[in-house]
């Protein structure tokens, strides 16, 4: 009789145990995952009970999902468009807009007017035209002209601070009075008016190093009415 009490229990047990162990994890409850690089990652359990994908934390060079770099931060600024420089972005334009260097332009099919240059909204404290830059964020005007970049005809070493002017004949980004003592709006061989920008006014090389010592000389150029600094 005692046996059978011992075994009907046991039975019992059995029972609600398997009655409880659905397969189901907890909520908030993270467990370790291999990677498919061997390295090991964390999952973490949904609402409904089920585990989510693995995260690969240890390393972010071939992870099962995108871990974004915890060490980045997102650089916007003036930006309301384009890259963030973490891979995200600072926002999209409208329809029949285009992000020019941050900003959404209006560029209407036929309309002649479309600079491919940034020439609005300069950012203060930031490097002035015709200084040596890396990225267009270092620059007033956000926009850094390397080598090889569209209408680029003074400077084939280093990137130079710049913008926009006088774009395909229209009048967007004309120079002051002001402005016109210090630069001069290149004009771009092969009429290519979206790629006009703002080169340095020069007399002599020494005019040049005082804007930034890494220009060489200053020169009449393709694309140019007047001297203008050059690095060569």
């Amino acid at each position: 009789m005692g046996r059978r009490l011992a075994l009907g229990a046991l039975t019992l047990a059995l029972g609600l145990l398997a009655a409880c162990d659905d397969g189901k994890c907890k909520e908030g409850e993270s467990q370790t995952c291999t990677c498919a690089n061997g390295n090991t990652g964390e999952r973490t359990c949904r609402a409904d009970g089920s585990l989510a994908a693995c995260v690969c934390v240890t390393d972010t060079s071939t992870p099962d999902v995108f871990v974004p770099d915890s060490g980045c931060v997102p650089e916007c600024g003036g930006w309301v468009c384009g890259d963030d420089g973490c891979g995200g972005s600072c926002g999209e334009c409208n329809p029949g807009y285009d992000c020019t260097y941050g900003l959404c332009t209006l560029c209407p099919s036929g309309s002649g007017t479309c600079c491919d240059y940034r020439y609005t909204e300069p950012q203060t404290g930031l490097k002035k035209i015709g200084e040596a830059c890396e990225s267009d964020r270092e620059c007033e005007y956000q926009v850094c002209l390397k080598p090889g970049d569209g209408g680029n005809e003074t400077n084939s070493v280093f990137g130079f601070c710049t913008r926009g002017c006088d774009c395909k004949g229209g009048s967007e980004g004309q120079l002051t009075p002001a402005e016109e003592a210090l630069y001069v709006c290149a004009l771009v061989p092969g009429n290519k008016g979206g790629w006009r920008h703002v080169a340095v006014r020069c007399n002599k090389p020494e005019d040049c190093a005082a804007v930034d010592p890494g220009w060489t000389d200053c020169q009449l150029v393709d694309g140019a009415t007047e001297k203008v600094c050059v690095a060569r």
